[in-house]
């Protein structure tokens, strides 16, 4: 269902509209080119006028408050003191949209802020000119018949916005709900949203947006409950819209997504023009920063990702899409895995999955993961390069299953725990690019352990000290606690902790094939093994250290507890989904448990499990493809060669279900109840090659 907000609406003597009002105060540098990082406070003010008494109800408009807000707490990081919501869905009529709520709190509010700080007015809710001329906005209880004293004067919220000390001052406007027209009447003077922007152009340090022309309308959403330009102006400030990957969405940046999303957007799913405005003011310095974007959780991030792709397919009409693993973009060559290890093809996986799941009510369809599998191996090895070669990528589309688009994501950057993701839908074929998702995510200490380096964590890394921060873009952020992955950070070029006896003598891991135990070669924090194709191998874990220990096992990215088909499954496993070493499952190590009474306290790892229990079941490890050089992965076929084991302590007071592996020889495999992981006491990768480049290796290892 679709409807359409007019720009020009009459009401007894009065014109009517619908309109948002954002108003931000920054400060900023004077060079034109960056965005400014602003250093003070962040505040807000929100107003949603929906149930009015007197005149014709509107729809949405608190909803688009509520989302508001909630983006910029939770992707701004706007603090909750300084963020006022003045909606109907308030309890308290103190905090409604009504004409002395509005008088007595707006200019306390817009006296807050001081230069350095941001502030934001944003007000949702019918809008109107009297004959004479004077315009205002319509709170709660505005009464047509006495505008003066029920009405806020845009004049006097003018004035009131100029005297606010902040220097930067952006005016959203998105006017003429849908059903407004219902009140129109003969005698009044039209008003658009442009002309509701023009009322600001002279207050200084002002940019003014204005939702569509004066002859075009204002589209509401129904599939999304939301106006249409509020909803990708949302989506914007949540770090869509943040072009050059800086962790911050300036005025330009801003401007020009919504510009494009809801033009194109109107066209493909209303039919209809609507061509969003920008005025700008006097004594506007620079290119404003209008949030600074806050991290977010990663799977959380790679959601919206998916729902943003999402979306793009639903308006474009596209049917098929592909998603391949997130490439390293942080260095000189774009590589696969890289400097992130696992966590590309995580990625990649996840938004596969949400992608997936969002496709199920709609028309696209996304290419079927054993398909695209199969069809990157038909290339013949598909690689990073292959991309820039039409008939390479149109051969590739051929095979799987017609895929016409294809979902390229990137790991842009990274410092301490803070990491920029972008996605790009692409049609596979002319290279074409129909748009750009992305954001920054904060990496939890799992996620940065699926990375590749091997580490141990002590007590002490875990204490409080302040450190200068910086952002993805390399800016001062000032004095904040270091993480733990900051201190991880500081020790990924100590050797590996396989190589001292100091922590093999507790904790340890060996590779074994048949009867033989692999000697590895160790290079700085890496350590290697050699296999070939066909060998079974098994992944033994010792534990001397006399408590008990859980440990979260991953082969080449998948978790080794999770049950897989014991028969109908290819004997390679790569294209299956990376599992999140937060969310895989665990394993109790306990050397004082029956299994291991009266012997070493080992056990042994054959396999992904298929049956627990006394006659237990694994799909044994086998080889089918080892690497064959240390180079940086090219091919999106390529085995990732990587064996990923952490080590937890006991959380204290919580219980789970885990896998007890029991005596070796009977693969007897038991479930019990036990306590979930706690914190991260180690992790250690080794990286499995051919024996050849193995010993080549070991020949020039120090």
């Amino acid at each position: 269902m679709t409807n359409t907000r007019y720009c020009n609406l009459r009401f007894s003597s009065l014109t009517i509209a619908t309109w948002i009002l954002c108003t931000v105060s920054a400060t900023f540098s004077v060079t034109p080119a960056p965005a400014a990082e602003a250093t003070g406070n962040q505040w807000a003010v929100l107003i949603g006028a929906e149930a009015y008494e007197r005149v014709v109800p509107l729809q949405f408009t608190v909803n688009d408050v509520r989302q508001l807000s909630e983006t910029l707490s939770s992707y701004g990081g706007y603090q909750t003191r300084h963020l006022l919501e003045l909606t109907d869905e308030q309890a308290d009529a103190d905090s409604q949209p009504r004409i002395q709520t509005l008088k007595k709190r707006l200019p306390k509010w817009l006296a807050g802020p001081k230069p350095e700080d941001t502030i934001m007015v944003y007000f949702s809710g019918h809008g109107f000119q009297s004959a004479d001329g004077k315009m205002y906005l319509a709170p709660l209880d505005f009464d047509p018949q006495n505008a003066v004293e029920t009405g806020l004067s845009v004049d006097w919220l003018r004035d009131e916005i100029g005297k606010c000390k902040a220097d930067f001052k952006l005016l959203i406007i998105d006017s003429c709900h849908a059903g407004s027209e219902k009140n129109a009447v003969d005698d009044a003077t039209m008003m658009s949203a442009d002309v509701i922007g023009n009322q600001f152009k002279s207050v200084a340090g002002v940019v003014t947006l204005a939702s569509c022309k004066s002859d075009e309308k204002s589209q509401l959403w129904y599939g999304k409950q939301r106006s249409l330009y509020s909803y990708w102006l949302t989506e914007g400030l949540k770090g869509h819209a943040d072009r050059d990957s800086d962790g911050r969405v300036d005025i330009d940046e801003l401007h020009r997504y919504v510009d494009r999303r809801v033009r194109h957007t109107a066209e493909a799913s209303f039919s209809r023009a609507q061509t969003p405005v920008r005025i700008i003011g006097p004594r506007v310095v620079g290119v404003p920063a209008i949030v600074k974007l806050r991290p977010q959780e990663m799977k959380k991030l790679l959601a919206n990702m998916a729902e943003h792709l999402a979306n793009l397919m639903e308006e474009h009409r596209l049917e098929k899409v592909g998603v391949l693993e997130f490439s390293d973009d942080s260095q000189l060559e774009e590589v696969l895995g890289g400097n992130f290890g696992l966590l590309g093809k995580y990625c990649g996986d996840e938004v596969e999955r949400n992608l997936t799941l969002l496709s199920q009510d709609t028309d696209f369809r996304v290419v079927d993961r054993n398909r695209l599998r199969e069809a990157l191996r038909a290339q013949g090895g598909f690689k990073l390069a292959d991309l820039a070669s039409a008939q390479r990528v149109e051969n590739l589309a051929e095979e799987a299953d017609q895929m016409r688009m294809i979902a390229l994501g990137s790991i842009r950057g990274r410092k301490g725990p803070i990491v920029r993701l972008q996605c790009e839908l692409k049609e596979a074929v002319s290279g074409d690019l129909i748009g750009i998702t992305g954001g920054t995510a904060e990496m939890s200490e799992g996620e940065w352990a699926m990375m590749g380096q091997s580490v141990v964590v002590k007590p002490e890394d875990r204490a409080v000290v302040l450190t200068n921060a910086r952002s993805v873009a390399g800016t001062t952020t000032g004095e904040v606690p270091a993480t733990v992955v900051d201190r991880l950070d500081q020790k990924i070029d100590q050797p590996h902790p396989l190589s001292d006896p100091e922590f093999t003598d507790k904790l340890n891991v060996k590779i074994k094939v048949g009867s033989q135990t692999l000697t590895p070669v160790f290079v700085d924090n890496d350590c290697y093994v050699g296999l070939k194709p066909g060998d079974n191998y098994r992944i033994r874990l010792e534990n001397h250290s006399g408590d008990l220990v859980l440990v979260k096992v991953l082969v080449d990215g998948l978790d080794t507890t999770l049950k897989v088909a014991e028969k109908g499954l290819a004997t390679e496993l790569w294209g299956m989904p990376v599992a999140s070493l937060d969310e895989a499952g665990h394993r109790f190590l306990d050397p004082n448990g029956e299994e291991v009474r009266g012997r070493a306290p080992a056990w042994e790892v054959f396999g992904f499990t298929t049956q627990t229990g006394k006659r237990g079941k694994v799909r044994l490890f086998e080889v089918v493809d080892a690497k064959d050089s240390l180079a940086s992965r090219q091919g999106y076929s390529e085995q990732l060669g990587l064996l990923t084991i952490a080590f937890y302590e006991p959380a204290s007071g919580t219980r789970a279900v885990g896998t007890a592996a029991g005596d070796e020889q009977e693969m007897e495999i038991q479930r019990r109840q036990g306590p979930r992981p706690g914190k991260l006491m180690s992790v250690v990768h080794i990286r499995y090659l051919e024996p050849s480049v193995l010993d080549k290796l070991g020949q020039s290892a120090p």
